[in-house]
C-alpha cells in the first residue's frame, strides 16, 4: 500500500471528502479526511503491477510536476513524487517528461502552499489542459498582399534584426516555438504573378541558418523548420539538425515535408516532381535513417580520459549500417547525440499517407482545417492511428493553423481583414491558386465563374480536397475562391474581438480539434502584436496559455517524453 501523508490545507483549515483524482492510466490521487483534526490524508494508489507501470509512474510524475507543482499546489505533488520514488525507486531521467528529478526535489524542498482561489483541491480536479502555441514566422505576413500593407518592411527577409525582435516578441510572449515554413523554388509567375506577390514562396534567408543565428538571442523558445525529405539526404539533415538542437540547448524541431511542386525538382535535375505515394513511401524509410543516425552515440559514450588516453567507449558508439528500399548509409553520425535526445518532429501532410508517417513518427501535426467540423475528424483520425503504432494518443500534439486577425472589437477586426482583402490582385489570386493546385492551364479561366472539375493532382492532396469542396460543394466563384484562400491559404481564417477569438480557440481545444495552434499573422509584425497584447491575456487567465517556460528544451515545454536510444542494449556494430 503507498505511504500516507498529513496534509493541512492553510487556504481553508477545514477536513474535507474530497473524491479520487485520476492522475493517468495507472495511478490516483485519493484524498480523505484523518478524522483526527490535523488535515487531509493522501494516498497514492497504484492501479497496475509493478512490472506495467513505468510508463504510467512518468505520467503521474508529469502531473504533479507540471499541473500541481508548477500551479502552486506543493504540498500534493510532494505526495505523488515521493510515493513514486518509494515504490518505484528513480525514474529514469530520459522518461521524465518535464523535467529532471533533481530539479523537482529542489524545488519540492523550499516550496511553500500559496493558497489560490477557488480550493486548491477543488480547482487541481478541474485543472484545463494546457495550449500550446507556436508562431509562424515570416517576413510581411502570410496574406498573400500583405507586402502592400502600409506598416509593412518590405526588405524584411534579408534583414536580421527584423527577426531578431519577432523572435524576442514571441519569447516574451512565451509562444513554445517559433516555425519557419519553406519551398525551393521561386514562382516565375506564369499568369504574372511574380510581380504581384515578391515573396512567394519565401524570399528570405535560409531556414536553418536563421534558426541557428536566433538561437543565440533566444534561451526558451523552440525554433523549427521545413527540411523537404525528397530534395535532401538523410545523414546531412540528421548532422543539421542535432546540430541546430546542440546550439539551441535542445530547442530544435523539425517540420518533415514531402515538398509539393515540379518548380522544385526542376531545382534539383529533375524534369517533374515524384508521385505522392512515392514520396511518402521514401519519407517514411527517411525519417527512420535520421532518427536512428541521431542514436549513434550513447551519452556516456563520450569518455575523454587524458590520463588513459582514451576517447570513446566503442561499446557505445553505433554504426547504423542501413540498406533500405530508397537508402543505403553507413553511419555513425559525426555529431553527439542531440540534447533532446532527438529534435521534435513536425508533420505537415492531412492526407492519408501523412496521417500514417505522423502516427509513426511524429511529435507535432500541424494542420490546415477549415472548420471545428473538419478539424474534430482529422483529430479523431489521426489520434485513432496511434494505439496500432504503439502509442497513446498524448504523445502527439494536433496544432491547426489559425489565420487570427483581432481588434478591439468585432468591427475594428473586420475593418483590419477587410483592408487586406481589398490588396488581392485577381493575376495574384490566379497565380495563388495555381501554385496550389499545380496547375498551369489557368489563363483561359473566367474568375467570376465556377471552378471547373479538377482532375487528381501531384501536390497537396489536403488543400485539393478543401478546395474541390469550396468549388463543388459550394459553388462559389474562382474569385470566392481565392480571396478564401489569400489569407492562409486554408487555414482557419478567425476574425473577431480577443473576447471572441479566445473563446473560439478554447472551444476547439476543449472538445478535442485541436491540443493547440500555429498563429498565423496575416500581417507582421502587427497581426503578432495584437494577438499577443489582446489575445494571450485572456488564455492565460483561463488557465490554458503559458505564464513561464517549465523547462530548459523543447521536449520539457511541451511535455514530450525524451525518447530513449534505439540501440541501447545492442551490442556495438
Amino acid at each position: 500500500m503507498a505511504p500516507s501523508f498529513a496534509m493541512h490545507c492553510e487556504h481553508c483549515g477545514n477536513n474535507r471528502l474530497l473524491p479520487e483524482i485520476r492522475i493517468s492510466a495507472g495511478w490516483r490521487l485519493a484524498c480523505r479526511d484523518t478524522g483526527n483534526g490535523r488535515g487531509m490524508s493522501t494516498q497514492v494508489r497504484r492501479d497496475t503491477s509493478p512490472g506495467q507501470n513505468q510508463f504510467e509512474a512518468c505520467a503521474a510524475y508529469k502531473f504533479a510536476s507540471r499541473v500541481l507543482l508548477d500551479q502552486g499546489f506543493p504540498a500534493i505533488a510532494t505526495t505523488i513524487v515521493v510515493t513514486i520514488l518509494k515504490s518505484l525507486g528513480p525514474i529514469p531521467i530520459s522518461l521524465a517528461p518535464c523535467t529532471s528529478r533533481v530539479r523537482i526535489r529542489e524545488k519540492l524542498r523550499d516550496a511553500r502552499i500559496p493558497g489560490p482561489e477557488p480550493h486548491p483541491l477543488e480547482w487541481t480536479m478541474n485543472a484545463p489542459k494546457p495550449m500550446p502555441l507556436a508562431l509562424l514566422l515570416t517576413t510581411t505576413g502570410t496574406h498573400s498582399a500583405a507586402w502592400r500593407h502600409p506598416g509593412v518592411q518590405t526588405d524584411a527577409g534579408t534583414d536580421f534584426s527584423y527577426f531578431r525582435r519577432i523572435a524576442e516578441n514571441a519569447e516574451r510572449s512565451r509562444y513554445d516555438l517559433l516555425f519557419i515554413a519553406d519551398s525551393l523554388y521561386m514562382s516565375h509567375g506564369e499568369r504574372g504573378g511574380a510581380r504581384r506577390y515578391p515573396r512567394h514562396p519565401h524570399l528570405e534567408f535560409e531556414p536553418l541558418t536563421l534558426l541557428s543565428a536566433l538561437s543565440v538571442v533566444t534561451r526558451n523558445i523552440g525554433l523549427a523548420a521545413t527540411l523537404s525529405t525528397t530534395y535532401s539526404s538523410p545523414y546531412t539533415t540528421a548532422r543539421t539538425f542535432a546540430s541546430l538542437d546542440h546550439l539551441s540547448g535542445g530547442r530544435a524541431g523539425w517540420n518533415v515535408v514531402t515538398s509539393q511542386s515540379d518548380l522544385e525538382a526542376r531545382n534539383y535535375g529533375l524534369d517533374i516532381h515524384a508521385q505522392h505515394a512515392d514520396r511518402y513511401a521514401r519519407a517514411a524509410e527517411y525519417v527512420d535513417v535520421v532518427r536512428r543516425l541521431w542514436d549513434s552515440w550513447e551519452e556516456s559514450a563520450l569518455i575523454s580520459d587524458k590520463e588513459t588516453g582514451v576517447a570513446v567507449d566503442t561499446r557505445k558508439l553505433h554504426t547504423l549500417n542501413h540498406r533500405g528500399k530508397y537508402y543505403a548509409v553507413q553511419g555513425p553520425l559525426n555529431s553527439p547525440r542531440p540534447p533532446q535526445g532527438h529534435p521534435v518532429i513536425i508533420q505537415a501532410g492531412s492526407s492519408g499517407p501523412g496521417q500514417d508517417l505522423a502516427a509513426a513518427s511524429a511529435d507535432i501535426v500541424f494542420t490546415a482545417q477549415a472548420n471545428k467540423s473538419d478539424a474534430q475528424q482529422f483529430y479523431r483520425s489521426l489520434k485513432g492511428r496511434l494505439a496500432a503504432r504503439g502509442r497513446s494518443p498524448d504523445s502527439l500534439i494536433v496544432m491547426p493553423g489559425v489565420y487570427a486577425v483581432v481588434g478591439e472589437s468585432e468591427k475594428e477586426a473586420q475593418e483590419k481583414f477587410a483592408e487586406l482583402q481589398s490588396l488581392v490582385h485577381p493575376e495574384l489570386g490566379l497565380e495563388l491558386l495555381a501554385k496550389l493546385l499545380g496547375k498551369a492551364d489557368f489563363d483561359s479561366i473566367d474568375i467570376d465563374q465556377p471552378l471547373p472539375p479538377i482532375a487528381d493532382v501531384n501536390t497537396s492532396k489536403s488543400r485539393l480536397d478543401m478546395i474541390r469542396a469550396m468549388g463543388l460543394d459550394e459553388k462559389v466563384t474562382v474569385r470566392e475562391i481565392y480571396t478564401r484562400l489569400a489569407p492562409g491559404r486554408g487555414h482557419y481564417t478567425l476574425v473577431g474581438s480577443a473576447q471572441r477569438v479566445a473563446e473560439t480557440l478554447m472551444d476547439w481545444h476543449r472538445d478535442d480539434a485541436a491540443d493547440g495552434f500555429m498563429v498565423i499573422p496575416g500581417v507582421m509584425p502587427q497581426a503578432q502584436d495584437d494577438f499577443d497584447r489582446l489575445v494571450l491575456p485572456i488564455l492565460r487567465e483561463r488557465g490554458v496559455a503559458r505564464r513561464e517556460y517549465q523547462g530548459t528544451t523543447l521536449r520539457e515545454n511541451l511535455d514530450l517524453p525524451k525518447p530513449t536510444n534505439s540501440f541501447v542494449g545492442t551490442p556495438a556494430q
